[in-house]
């Protein structure tokens, strides 16, 4: 159940990717047409979407690895601490959120798959004669 659910987050999470790249960029162009002094909020956004895209295509391809769930985790986390500690827009903080929510589940994923790995009997088959 947990794969589908990962693959379904990594397809998503590269969907979103490309609303908050665009998005980004938007702020970026209205920073330099206002001349606000480059506020910096498109640049951290943009990074953000760069690691909303690792992450996703890492949960689309490495669905069924413990190291998969803990780099998605990673890269959910950078991209949610980059977008919620800016000063300006409120947008960005939003993505933040989905992707704190997106390394949670990765997190409990990462943890429950070591959970049943650790359970199984990894004693050698025995032969009967």
């Amino acid at each position: 159940m947990m794969k589908v659910v990962k693959i379904i987050i990594g397809i998503i999470s590269i969907i979103l990717t490309i609303i908050v790249f665009f998005q980004s960029c938007a702020v970026t162009i209205k920073d330099v047409l206002a001349d606000e002094g480059g506020t910096g909020d498109g640049t951290i956004g943009i990074i953000a979407a760069i690691f909303m895209l690792l992450a996703g295509i890492i949960a689309t391809t490495a669905w069924n690895s413990r190291g998969g769930s803990i780099a998605c985790t990673f890269f959910y986390t950078l991209a949610g601490i980059f977008t919620v500690t800016l000063q300006g827009d409120s947008e960005p903080k939003v993505w933040g959120a989905v992707c704190f929510g997106f390394a949670a589940l990765f997190l409990m994923d990462a943890i429950i798959f070591n959970n049943k790995n650790s359970k199984k009997d990894n004693r050698a088959p025995s032969v009967k004669i």
